[in-house]
């Protein structure tokens, strides 16, 4: 009897020291492939005060140049303060004293305010190069900033083409007093 009580006893510790290395073997291993997954994928962000030096400033203007981006400061000269441009959709409606306006851009280039009619000036509301936008943040929205107007733009793309719409549009009719 003393026997089997023996070799029980050695089953169980047995199989909690098994336990235990496997344990601690497959949580060394998960955590060595979350690092590697930390390290490929999930790189830190540089420390606030970190200082570039010369080679680092010449690789991020030589990448700016290559890809014809525009920081919002270099924008506003180019474009000068009172030019509407692109902001993305977390900026919109971001400044209280701005009124938001939502658009609607056709297929066939046709930018139309909230009641299906054509928006004048376009240069001056919205700006010319709005429609290159599509697609950078959403696929069918762009949001544009008019610092003098002060409003934010909202512009829908729309597939049809704005001669589709007008036939659906009822007529209005006009009383003869």
């Amino acid at each position: 009897m003393n026997k089997i009580i023996i070799f029980c006893c050695g089953v169980y510790v047995g199989s909690v020291i098994t336990q235990q290395y496997f344990k601690k073997k497959y949580e060394q291993l998960a955590q060595e492939e979350i690092d590697s997954v930390k390290k490929e994928f999930g790189r830190e962000k540089p420390a606030e005060n970190y200082i570039f030096d010369d080679e680092d400033k010449r690789k991020c203007e030589e990448i700016i140049a290559e890809n014809n981006y525009i920081s919002k400061d270099s924008g506003k000269e180019e474009r000068g303060d009172n030019m509407p441009y692109v902001i993305s959709p977390d900026e919109f409606s971001e400044i209280e004293d701005y009124e938001t306006i939502s658009l609607t851009y056709y297929s066939d280039d046709i930018l139309t305010d909230e009641d299906d009619e054509p928006v004048e000036n376009i240069d001056e509301t919205v700006g010319s190069m709005f429609s290159s936008y599509f697609g950078e943040y959403e696929d069918d929205s762009v949001f544009v900033r008019n610092d003098r107007l002060k409003c934010d733009y909202e512009i829908l793309l729309d597939q049809r083409k704005y001669s589709e719409v007008l036939k659906t549009k009822p007529t209005p009719v006009k009383i003869h007093k």
